[in-house]
């Protein structure tokens, strides 16, 4: 190897020194993207188990309060966050939901969705839930 190494111009090693410089950073990136899906994932798990910590608490204040959905006011978009999180627990009792069921079953906890498909679409960007036909949706 080292006959070949010798053999070479200074032209073709510096060539080779490129090559191997750019598969070096490729594989580096690699690397760093990897690290960032598994940091990502982690982040969701961590959103997911936050929003069923709260949830749960929201519903021990309604269940104390008799008002349901009341710990939401008066704080912007937290409404629409107990919500998602409903929605999310709603999917992973039944596994596999339409949304007409989803939302009768808002409605009977006492939520209001208007805005049903953009909340869907909104977990579904979050990678939360998952389409698995018009309409049908599971967790991911």
């Amino acid at each position: 190897m080292s006959e070949t190494i010798q053999e070479l111009s200074s032209e073709e090693l510096f060539k080779l020194a490129e090559q191997r410089k750019q598969e070096e950073e490729a594989k580096r990136q690699e690397a760093v993207k990897q690290q960032v899906a598994e940091v990502r994932a982690e982040i969701r798990k961590l959103d997911t188990q936050y929003r069923k910590d709260r949830l749960a608490l929201e519903n021990e204040i309604a269940k104390l309060t008799g008002k349901p959905g009341s710990s939401g006011k008066g704080r912007g978009n937290s409404r629409s966050a107990g919500i998602s999180s409903k929605i999310v627990d709603i999917i992973r009792e039944a596994g596999e939901i339409s949304t007409k069921e989803i939302n009768q079953k808002l409605q009977e906890a006492g939520f209001e969705a208007k805005n049903l498909s953009q909340s869907m679409a909104y977990l579904k960007k979050r990678g939360e839930v998952t389409s698995i036909s018009h309409g049908i949706y599971k967790l991911s």
